[in-house]
């Protein structure tokens, strides 16, 4: 079994109504498929860090990226462009918001497939591409501090990701990916997608989400009466 609780919130920045996961007092409220990423892909123990958030990267190519989820609905952009893109994202954090890089205690990249291994390199490589040309469109991200510092985290981003992968594979042995992806991680992200649709009048509501992984069975709960939705 797996949960987690939600609170109802509007996205500061985009006006959005959406879930903030409560455990991760620095995410942003946001729809179904971060709702079922925060479940499923990020782990008990995750602070919101920019460590955790790689692992549960990791953790999101072991479920969604080898399973074939991110292209099932006609999504050409490969896994590794995915993880790029959020490689950026995770770079503002650290620019612009201040966040810490923890840096892993050890490096091991084996006992993963070397397929999984080149995924995750040409993830960090897309990443440090785009970083380049968004945030830098000049040309001069050699000449910023903060971006020589991060890109010194390279060799610990590419280590959280297999980490993450790792991890990721010992939560869910002897489960089929397939379908807690096609399944248990699709419903999650279509029901609550549909149930933020209804906007506004949920704000300040708690939601629980909880996943029987044994019958992938999904119950979601909310308002202050807790009624099924």
């Amino acid at each position: 079994m797996v949960s987690g609780r939600f609170v109802v919130e509007e996205h500061e920045e985009y006006g959005s109504v959406g879930l903030r996961p409560v455990w991760m007092p620095d995410a942003d409220p946001l729809g179904g498929m971060a709702a079922a990423h925060d479940i499923l892909e990020h782990f008990p123990d995750d602070d919101g860090s920019i460590a955790a958030e790689f692992q549960a990267l990791g953790a999101m190519y072991f479920l969604r990226g080898e399973t074939g989820y991110m292209n099932h609905r006609g999504n050409t952009i490969p896994p590794e462009g995915h993880i790029g893109g959020d490689v950026v994202e995770m770079f503002r954090h650290y620019a612009h918001e201040g966040f810490d890089f923890l840096e892993p205690d050890s490096y091991s990249g084996h006992g993963l497939p070397d397929s999984v291994r080149a995924v995750f390199n040409s993830a960090v490589q897309r990443g440090f591409d785009e970083i380049c040309s968004e945030e830098f469109p000049d040309g001069d991200a050699e000449a910023s501090e903060v971006f020589r510092a991060f890109r010194g985290h390279r060799k610990d981003i590419a280590e959280w990701l297999r980490r993450g992968y790792r991890r990721a594979t010992e939560r869910y042995s002897g489960i089929d990916p397939y379908t807690l992806a096609h399944s248990v991680f699709n419903e999650i992200e279509t029901r609550v997608g549909a149930f933020l649709d209804c906007g506004e009048e949920h704000e300040g509501q708690s939601v629980e989400i909880l996943v029987d992984l044994e019958n992938f069975d999904v119950s979601i709960t909310a308002g202050w009466e807790w009624e099924e939705i």
